[in-house]
């Protein structure tokens, strides 16, 4: 009987297998266990294999910003044509085409 199957001192860069006793090289027994933690998030559903979340799906916007644009410049002139004077309607767009120069 070898001496790691006793118990004793395991060779530098390898590692005594679980179930059979067998002496495996390190890298090998890391990538297998990868593989199987890989595995099992799969079946589970985690990590990378969680599915993806639609935000169409929920109640939330995409973003709390407010539709519409800010008023500055020009664009006050032109929403000061026709009520409310604070928004730009499409009754500002008739006056304006209506306007004369």
């Amino acid at each position: 009987m070898k001496k790691y199957q006793k118990g004793g001192d395991v060779p530098k860069g390898m590692v005594k297998g679980e179930m059979t006793g067998k002496l495996y090289p390190k890298a090998e027994m890391d990538k297998r266990e990868d593989m199987m933690a890989d595995m099992l998030n799969r079946q589970a559903g985690l990590g990378k294999y969680a599915p993806k979340k639609n935000p169409a799906t929920t109640n939330k916007p995409l973003s709390e910003k407010k539709p519409g644009m800010k008023l500055g410049g020009k664009l006050k002139k032109f929403a000061a044509l026709a009520p409310p004077k604070n928004k730009v309607t499409f009754a500002d767009k008739i006056a304006g085409a209506k306007k004369k120069k």
